[in-house]
């Protein structure tokens, strides 16, 4: 399976606008939806491994204190910052189309960044 960013970055925006972190979250991180063969269970699989990579990444990681809740770190925001404007989004993986799609999530949080800031130097200049 490969690391889809839409998918960490669809993970990351329900979490922002999540009151309580996601029950799925907590059966993700021990592997538990991992099992079933349906069409719902590849999801879950896939949603699965997705929140490992982005506690490997640094992006979501447990409640201290807490073995059944996650939540979006200072890291996570600083990448959902840079991603989560739709217009900004599309720009950045456009860009990504030059190398096939694919990158590491620093670097999607960087061309992100550099669009952004671009955005708001042109406003800056009007």
């Amino acid at each position: 399976m490969k690391r889809d960013p839409q998918i960490v970055r669809k993970i990351l925006l329900e979490m922002e606008t999540s009151e309580v972190n996601h029950f799925e979250e907590k059966l993700a991180i021990r592997g538990v939806l991992c099992k079933a063969d349906t069409e719902q269970g590849k999801q879950n699989r896939t949603r699965a491994e997705h929140i490992r990579w982005m506690m490997d990444e640094g992006l979501i990681g447990m409640v201290p204190g807490s073995d059944v809740h996650v939540r979006v770190t200072a890291k996570g925001c600083d990448f959902l910052d840079a991603v989560r404007n739709d217009k900004i989004w599309k720009r950045t993986l456009d860009k990504l189309k030059v190398v096939g799609g694919e990158a590491s999530l620093d670097v999607i949080k960087s061309i992100a960044s550099k669009i952004l800031l671009s955005v708001i130097e042109s406003g800056l200049n009007q």
